[in-house]
């Protein structure tokens, strides 16, 4: 990351939280991040900001806001109050924990709108290189096991994602999701918003591999869903995959 704003625990000390105000935020290759690397708890991270802009990645990284966990330590809650949220370009806005450390609430509330949108022409960069907002346990890489101890399947407990805004754009290979690629639970996926639209394959999803959770509930006045795009939950196994509910006064489906 060439530039970013951190607050780290590698022990047993809980971190400390990041609470950041400003008229404008731009993260272009860059991050701000709360993260625990030991059984001590990771910080939250509360943003206050008209606009929010998460933009673009390199080969190795990708801009980002982000509370995660690497060992056993949970991870803090992530809140966004903001007029306009724009993660686009590849860029990344998650929750995630990759041991056994329980993934943190994500609470994204803007007044005016929400884009979702695009993704890396750095195929090295990661195995999901689009536009994403997430609240994940997900299994690391094998490099990233190797380099920090990380288990090869992880076993914290999913958090849940709640997104509030008058108008959603997912667009352009562009997610917003909750999964568990380990032994626990999945989180919940909630969106409240007036309009709600999915098109060039944008997509809603929720997976899980074991345990319970990976839900979908969508309230909206309008849902459209255009060129590809899709709303899942999946299950791997023997486990039952989660429930979508949607509350919506006009649905339109295209091709």
């Amino acid at each position: 990351m060439t530039s970013s704003i951190i607050a780290t625990t590698f022990a047993e000390g809980n971190g400390g939280n990041i609470n950041l105000s400003t008229s404008k935020i731009r993260l272009n290759n860059a991050g701000i991040s709360s993260s625990t690397n030991g059984s001590g708890n990771g910080g939250s991270l509360n943003v206050h900001a008209d606009l929010i802009e998460i933009a673009g990645s390199t080969a190795t990284d990708r801009a980002s806001i982000a509370t995660t966990s690497f060992a056993s330590g949970d991870v803090g809650n992530l809140i966004l109050n903001t007029g306009k949220l724009r993660v686009i370009d590849g860029a990344s806005l998650s929750s995630s924990s990759f041991a056994s450390g329980d993934a943190g609430n994500l609470s994204i509330n803007a007044s005016e709108s929400i884009e979702v949108s695009g993704k890396t022409n750095n195929s090295i960069m990661s195995s999901n290189p689009q536009s994403i907002i997430r609240s994940a346990i997900q299994s690391a890489t094998p490099r990233a096991r190797k380099a920090l101890g990380l288990p090869k399947v992880p076993s914290g407990n999913g958090g849940n994602l709640v997104i509030n805004t008058p108008v959603l754009n997912i667009t352009q290979e562009g997610i917003i999701s909750v999964e568990n690629q380990g032994t626990g639970n999945a989180g919940t996926l909630t969106i409240n918003a007036d309009n709600l639209n999915l098109e060039k394959a944008g997509s809603i999803t929720a997976a899980k591999t074991s345990g319970e959770g990976g839900h979908i509930t969508l309230n909206t006045q309008n849902l459209q869903i255009e060129t590809g795009s899709q709303i899942t939950t999946t299950a791997d196994g023997s486990v039952d995959g989660g429930k979508i509910a949607i509350n919506t006064t006009n649905l339109t489906v295209k091709k």
